[in-house]
């Protein structure tokens, strides 16, 4: 939640699609964050743990 120093991301892409969000402190080592189906032409992305690192990158992948 943005209101509680959480990050806040808007991906938009093919409706229906299936999508895999992930997350790295590094650059190197990524976790899964979620899998989303777009259901709406956008996905909204909630990361409350960003308030624990000092960086975070994001990337998000449409899955076949």
């Amino acid at each position: 939640n943005p209101q509680n120093g959480g990050f806040q991301l808007q991906v938009q892409g093919e409706l229906g699609a299936q999508y895999r969000i992930e997350v790295s402190e590094d650059l190197k080592t990524w976790n899964e964050l979620g899998v989303q189906v777009n259901q709406t032409g956008s996905l909204n992305v909630s990361d409350p743990a960003t308030t624990q690192s000092a960086h975070r990158y994001y990337r998000v992948t449409q899955i076949d």
